[in-house]
């Protein structure tokens, strides 16, 4: 059985299909577009993580540990994945032999699935973490203990969850050349089964079961919020209200964005086992395209958090004029003599602003004295 080429019928026609590599320009487009996507995701997840560490209204919330185990996850797919589907748009499987050789492989291909995994994992977590924080109004929030260890667990299952490609993946040697690719067996018709039978079931583990429950669990969560509003509160239960609603948009603007940019290669990934002549008649440029908008969802999720969290967009100013200081005081301030009769700018600290005060500067005679001096007066 031979994959890379077949035969369609079209009309009275066969017409031969084959998934073509991509040309010169589709390369260097993508490359443009992923490098983009990499450098702000790395950078905004990062100052992300900076801001949940640095202030201290955010560091004491344990809901935002879960935050900063997404921009994590984010991060992780801009280091690995990204330059990995650039580098296989001009070398595709090559790779290089040896003991280094193969685990580099075989990691390349286990960190990428890790970082969806526990992106996924950590949406689900939250969506639980609401529900009871909000439905149920917990009496006593997670502690930020509590919520490490949930996320170490997460972790640990996300990684158990995609192990599978430590064993799939591996290097060989084929006319000279070193490749890593991942086969299950040699046997074509069994490695198609055992694919498909994969495919399947992480198409269910990371796309359709947990977004069943997060629709569920926000479904429930907003309807218990609308009821709330129609009876009277004082204010502080209307600024706790208030602040749920729009963590509550945010989570679900995450969510369906997710669902959104990781439905199309979920289905790539469903066809390339169940229907690849279909597959490969589809333009390449498209198919890449698609998949691109996957690792475009780690760049978006900054923006995110930053349009909806007030403390975020604080946290991130604060950051802004900490690096502009200390710019300026290594630049350094030239300073001139001040002579008398000149006039300054001083702070005044009493009022913590800049006041304007204009120092008359006069001479004082003292007695028969030829000795002069100068009396400041405000």
């Amino acid at each position: 059985m031979n994959n890379s080429t077949f035969t369609v019928s079209a009309k009275s026609d066969q017409v031969p299909c084959r998934l073509q590599p991509p040309d010169t320009a589709t390369k260097i487009a993508l490359t443009a577009i992923y490098t983009i996507i990499g450098l702000v995701a790395l950078f905004g997840n990062c100052t992300i993580i900076l801001i949940a560490k640095s202030k201290k209204r955010i560091r004491k919330v344990a809901f935002n540990f879960f935050i900063i185990s997404m921009a994590i996850a984010d991060i992780l797919d801009s280091l690995i994945a990204v330059p990995k589907m650039v580098t296989s748009f001009y070398f595709d499987e090559l790779w290089f032999g040896g003991v280094i050789g193969n685990i580099t492989c075989k990691l390349f291909h286990f960190l990428p699935p890790l970082s969806l995994a526990a992106s996924v994992s950590t949406l689900a977590a939250i969506s639980v973490e609401r529900y009871l924080a909000i439905v149920h109004v917990l009496r006593e929030p997670l502690s930020k203990k509590k919520v490490s260890f949930a996320l170490l667990f997460l972790w640990i299952l996300s990684s158990l969850t995609v192990s599978t490609s430590l064993i799939k993946y591996k290097t060989k040697r084929i006319d000279g050349k070193y490749l890593c690719y991942g086969i299950w067996s040699e046997d074509l018709q069994t490695n198609l089964s055992i694919l498909r039978y994969e495919v399947v079931a992480k198409f269910a583990l990371f796309y359709v079961i947990p977004f069943c429950l997060m629709i569920v669990l926000y479904t429930s969560i907003i309807c218990v919020l609308r009821r709330r509003q129609a009876f009277g509160e004082n204010m502080s239960q209307k600024r706790i209200q208030a602040q749920n609603i729009t963590v509550v948009k945010m989570l679900v603007t995450v969510v369906v964005l997710f669902a959104i940019v990781w439905l199309p290669t979920h289905i790539i990934y469903l066809m390339t086992a169940f229907d690849y002549k279909t597959l490969q008649c589809m333009a390449t440029p498209v198919l890449l395209l698609l998949v691109m908008l996957a690792h475009a969802n780690g760049a978006l999720n900054p923006c995110i958090y930053l349009i909806f969290n007030e403390n975020y967009r604080k946290g991130l100013k604060q950051l802004l004029l900490k690096c502009q200081r200390k710019q300026v005081k290594g630049i350094g301030v030239k300073r001139e003599k001040q002579w008398p009769g000149s006039s300054t700018l001083e702070r005044d600290p009493s009022r913590g602003g800049i006041k304007g005060f204009f120092r008359d500067l006069s001479k004082v005679s003292r007695g028969n004295s030829d000795e002069v001096t100068y009396e400041t007066r405000f």
